[in-house]
């Protein structure tokens, strides 16, 4: 991983839970790494908050995060600039580019390079973040 990167974004569904709903060990192991590198951990997702507290509630990993942003609450899904714009405000003293956003969909990762991010497509067993 660039040693600029200071934020990381990872989308739930299909990157931290598979898409059989089952918790990726994979990606625990990187999140588990990356906080003790300090580095700033948020959890993105169109996913509902209640989706995501059933999930946690069985695989307990919101502990590693520092926070979230929800399509819900934004009131836009990915791939619209707005989720991308609030991970910007999210993170005022860090340059766009600094965030590094991790999604298994090819689509969002494109929007959010295009407002300025630096996106990673994620894909079970090639992991080079």
């Amino acid at each position: 991983m660039n040693k600029d990167i200071k934020v990381v974004v990872f989308d739930i569904y299909g990157v931290v839970v598979d898409k059989e709903g089952n918790l990726n060990e994979e990606v625990i192991n990187i999140l588990k790494d990356l906080k003790k590198k300090s580095i700033k951990l948020l959890l993105c997702s169109n996913s509902s908050r209640k989706m995501i507290e059933i999930w946690d509630s069985k695989y307990d990993f919101l502990k590693y995060f520092d926070d979230m942003v929800l399509a819900e609450t934004i009131k836009a899904n990915k791939p619209e600039p707005e989720i991308f714009k609030a991970i910007i405000e999210m993170n005022p003293d860090v340059e766009p580019h600094n965030i590094l956003f991790v999604d298994d969909k090819e689509e969002n990762i494109l929007a959010s390079e295009a407002e300025g991010l630096t996106g990673k497509r994620y894909r079970p067993g090639l992991v080079d973040l």
